[in-house]
């Protein structure tokens, strides 16, 4: 949030899309609205979470040196937020997991791991169970409230 409101508040005019959310038009001048800012950055920033689980692609877009992020405020936004400032997120510590797991040890891991209660599995996380379940058992106990039995 903090790394957003930051960009948004340095680079405005480089987000023209957003005017119209942080801008005070009241003036003659057009300033920053701090509080909208704050708020729009808040709302950014869990799209953007949203995003690393649901829109992996798009990330992985966003991230490659061949990518234009001239026409898309919100690859801009991400590769000044995340790219340019190496920050770790949920994708790159998913691609350390994979490459870990290659080359553990299959004898310090259990016999089998259980997840229980796991209301809703992204893709990442399907992946990632899917990796795990080539070295060990893996067991999924998932809740499906339904009246049939």
């Amino acid at each position: 949030r903090f790394h957003i409101m930051e960009e948004l508040l340095i680079n405005v005019n480089d987000y023209p899309e957003l005017h119209h959310y942080i801008l005070d038009g009241n003036t003659s001048n057009e300033s920053i609205n701090e509080t909208a800012c704050w708020k729009l950055s808040c709302e950014i920033s869990q799209l953007l979470d949203q995003y690393l689980f649901y829109r992996s692609n798009w990330i992985h877009d966003w991230e490659s040196d061949s990518w234009n992020s001239k026409n898309n405020w919100q690859s801009r936004l991400w590769q000044r937020c995340i790219k340019d400032k190496k920050l770790v997120h949920w994708l790159a510590l998913q691609n350390q997991f994979k490459q870990a797991l290659q080359t553990i040890d299959t004898q310090i891991l259990p016999e089998r791991i259980t997840f229980f209660s796991m209301s809703a599995l992204s893709p990442g996380y399907i992946d990632l169970i899917g990796e795990l379940g080539q070295k060990t058992d893996v067991h999924l106990f998932i809740l499906n409230p339904c009246g049939e039995v």
